[in-house]
């Protein structure tokens, strides 16, 4: 679950990076994601990977739709920032109610895409299934390490460093932050795709996500892209280390950390180690 927690964790960096707030609706890319492909490859039978595709797109573009008409208003002009957190949380609100009357309000199984296959790693048997979220999530960490060496990747990545000193390069910082938030939402979506065969597709798979992801991006480092990798894996090991305690316990030990580094640690010690706060 560690390269889940990283996806989510990358989009929420990159939303926070770009326009100073949390996006509180992220981990709703998550469910969207979920909801989307389980109709595309349970229902009509797409082959998973146009399935994942399709979703990915299509996700990116609802991540557009929500920072043009819901975010871009709130944040216009000198408006304070609780504006844009308030209407992050109006939206996730929103989405997870219309996801349970339009989806379903009961939680449906997505076949994993590899069957219950098992593989042995000496005495473990570990589900194919966590190896595909494993290498799937670290190719699109990959991905998007190359995209952001791209032209357009370096333009967000100006606009994510420093908003004014973008815009006097020329650099249309609108532009950049619908960008921002479709990669984003895609992200978001790849995360529910990959954990949707291991959870369940349900209508509140955002909420149980978001928590984890937050804590992932405090461990990290809230402005730190590689922070948020790390502390995406470090939270998941974390988690199957407590459940191995407690598992009705294992998520308040993670929200526990998540606290105690937001009072003792506001800018983590991983995002020190890595060499780089906006990094």
């Amino acid at each position: 679950m560690g390269a889940i927690y990283a996806l989510l964790a990358l989009g929420l960096v990159m939303i926070i990076r770009a326009v100073n707030m949390p996006n509180i609706a992220q981990c709703e890319m998550a469910m969207i994601g979920a909801f989307i492909s389980y109709n595309l490859y349970a229902v009509l039978a797409i082959p998973f990977y146009l399935t994942f595709i399709i979703t990915i797109l299509i996700t990116g573009l609802v991540g557009v739709l929500i920072e043009r008409f819901a975010y871009r208003p709130a944040m216009k002009g000198k408006a304070p920032i609780a504006n844009a957190i308030i209407a992050s949380v109006a939206v996730h609100i929103l989405l997870t109610n219309l996801a349970r009357i339009i989806g379903s309000p009961r939680p449906l199984r997505f076949p994993s895409p590899l069957g219950e296959r098992l593989i042995s790693l000496g005495m473990a048997k570990i589900p194919m299934q966590s190896i595909l979220i494993i290498g799937a999530g670290l190719f699109i960490m990959a991905l998007l390490q190359f995209f952001f060496k791209t032209r357009i990747g370096l333009a967000l990545r100006a606009v994510m460093s420093d908003r004014e000193v973008a815009q006097l390069m020329g650099i249309k910082v609108s532009w950049a932050i619908s960008w921002t938030f479709a990669i984003s939402a895609a992200l978001g979506a790849a995360g529910g795709i990959l954990v949707a065969p291991v959870v369940f597709v349900v209508f509140n798979m955002g909420s149980m996500l978001l928590g984890k992801a937050l804590a992932a991006a405090a461990v990290g480092g809230f402005y730190s892209i590689p922070g948020a990798v790390v502390g995406g894996f470090t939270v998941g090991i974390l988690r199957t280390v407590f459940s191995n305690i407690s598992s009705a316990y294992a998520d308040s030990f993670v929200y526990a950390i998540l606290i105690a580094i937001l009072l003792l640690m506001p800018e983590s010690y991983i995002s020190k180690l890595i060499g780089t706060r906006r990094g």
